[in-house]
């Protein structure tokens, strides 16, 4: 299996468009949709229905899976609003997942970078893991952190047991 290159955030720049927490985070819940109904391409239609399976598999896993919700929040850049894909307390532990089609360095922006930080205001004593899931992993993509990738689902729950680094569940769906 080929390892992801690491290369440190510092030296990467994010993903156009994308904007990060900025300062001191303020939850204000619900969040409020920001975007009005857009085609999508068919890659993004691929990637939605692979996401939808995705979510329905983890729902018949986990308990209490939280998928989809808007959450709104003020940083210094002002009032915003995200999206994870889907989170969870598993173990004691919050679980974040970001569902991405193919293995891409965004999951991590998004994860760790916007996700987590705004999740801490509403779990803020509680240990945080992240977890991209993805229907195709090669490996090759240059990672802010060591990817540790799991290819099964007793591979992620030994993983969740003592977990360390960023974690890359491939599943390829039903």
């Amino acid at each position: 299996m080929i390892v992801s290159p690491v290369i440190p955030p510092s030296q990467l720049c994010p993903p156009t468009g994308f904007n990060p927490v900025h300062g001191v985070i303020e939850r204000t819940w619900p969040g409020q949709v920001l975007f009005a109904k857009q085609r999508h391409s068919g890659a993004q239609k691929a990637g939605i229905i692979y996401q939808r399976k995705a979510v329905k598999f983890l729902r018949e896993k986990l308990n209490d899976v939280k998928a989809g919700q808007w959450i709104g929040f003020k940083d210094q850049s002002g009032a915003r609003s995200c999206q994870p894909d889907a989170y969870c307390m598993v173990d004691g532990r919050l679980v974040i997942f970001e569902i991405k089609l193919r293995h891409t360095d965004l999951a991590w922006w998004q994860l760790r970078k916007l996700y987590e930080p705004v999740l801490a205001t509403e779990y803020p004593f509680v240990e945080t893991v992240v977890v991209e899931m993805t229907k195709s992993y090669l490996g090759t993509v240059p990672f802010p952190e060591r990817p540790i990738p799991f290819f099964t689902w007793s591979g992620f729950r030994d993983w969740l047991a003592n977990p360390a680094g960023f974690g890359v569940f491939q599943w390829r769906g039903a």
